[in-house]
């Protein structure tokens, strides 16, 4: 067959019964009937059937389309505006986003100045003070060598006693300096009672170092920290009546045990000041640091310590005015640090451990012993 045929051919099996429109109702039906296709073709159609075909009408020509879908509507298209942010910040806000002046607030500048506990840049600040060192030899009197090494070997075989539970009544009595006075075995000289709170003690003139001690501590740590409140001052005083040239006096704080046969403050958990040169000691066997003029006959010295959140400050009273103090956790020198058996440790001493009072004389002295100041005392004291 020719190509002329097979064109020929082609046409004739075209169906063009739609162009002469006498189809009948069957025929009609058969092509409004879908239901050779199979279920998953059903609703589909194929690519081309889903491509646009524009189709003329005529203008006039009614359509069975919806209004505005055969037409496009009356008039030029909208215009297609651009909208550019706005030039300044919205109304009652700042830079950081927030309300700068919101209703019934008044706006307030910076504060002058750095915040406090803060320091200006490049602004130069002292540098830190240089630690107290301890004196080798105290100005006054001093022990031997071997007195020294006995209250070191006491020491080490005596450990320091834990911390005591006391009941609010024995509290109470602290509280009140019903706390009693103790002199060691070997000491040499007398203690008379005058009441709860006093007492009155003379010596002799070859009367060795020796300690008394409070028979309750003036510092609970159990009892008094924190307690209540976040701060407790403990305070004791002496008269003195009469004190030699050679002889000595110290007023001070202790852990227990402490050595008997050494003044407070040449050894561990020991705070003290001393009457023959007026330093002060901690822990420290050698000359203790400058910090009084030597104690004079017919005054009253008082020492106190006062506890305030986790810090100590020791201060001594003379006649009843304050004369001076210092942080017990001040810092020290390095070559104290080294020493033996006296590097300044002041583990005992900032609440951690029961405080006694603890006094030291030797030689002929004759002073009396005052307990019983509290919180209130405290301030009482001029400054």
């Amino acid at each position: 067959m020719g190509l002329w045929s097979k064109l020929t051919g082609k046409d004739k099996q075209e169906d063009f019964s739609h162009l002469q429109g006498s189809s009948s109702s069957d025929d009609k039906k058969k092509r409004d009937d879908f239901s050779h296709l199979s279920s998953d073709n059903k609703g589909k159609s194929s690519k081309s059937e889903q491509e646009y075909r524009p189709v003329y009408r005529p203008p006039g020509e009614p359509s069975n389309a919806p209004p505005g879908y055969d037409i496009p509507p009356p008039g030029p298209p909208p215009p297609d505006h651009f909208y550019a942010p706005p030039t300044q910040l919205p109304p009652s806000f700042d830079h950081a986003g927030g309300s700068s002046s919101a209703p019934g607030y008044q706006d307030y500048g910076p504060p002058m100045g750095p915040p406090p506990g803060y320091m200006v840049y490049n602004v130069q600040i002292p540098p830190p003070a240089v630690p107290q060192r301890s004196k080798k030899y105290s100005q006054g009197l001093n022990a031997s060598e071997d007195d020294a090494e006995a209250g070191h070997e006491y020491c080490r075989h005596n450990p320091v006693a834990r911390p005591t539970h006391y009941d609010p009544n024995t509290l109470d009595r602290i509280a009140r300096g019903e706390v009693g006075l103790f002199m060691p075995g070997h000491f040499g000289g007398h203690l008379t009672p005058e009441s709860n709170r006093r007492f009155e003690i003379s010596t002799h003139k070859d009367t060795q170092d020796a300690t008394l001690l409070s028979g309750l501590p003036l510092y609970s740590s159990l009892g008094h920290y924190p307690r209540d409140k976040a701060y407790k001052t403990i305070y004791y005083e002496i008269k003195i009546k009469k004190l030699h040239g050679d002889s000595s006096l110290a007023i001070g704080y202790t852990n227990v045990p402490t050595p008997p046969m050494r003044l407070p403050g040449w050894h561990r958990g020991g705070l003290a000041v001393h009457s023959d040169d007026g330093n002060r000691y901690i822990n420290d066997p050698y000359g203790g640091k400058e910090f009084t003029h030597p104690f004079n006959e017919g005054e009253t010295i008082g020492l106190g310590i006062r506890f305030r959140m986790g810090m100590a400050q020791a201060f001594l009273t003379r006649d009843g005015r304050e004369v001076g103090n210092w942080m017990i956790d001040e810092p020290r020198d390095w070559e104290d640090t080294q020493r033996l058996n006296g590097d300044g440790n002041i583990t005992g001493l900032m609440g951690d451990n029961d405080l006694y009072a603890a006094i030291g004389v030797f030689g002929k002295v004759e002073f009396d012993v005052e307990f019983g100041y509290n919180e209130w005392q405290d301030s009482t004291i001029q400054h």
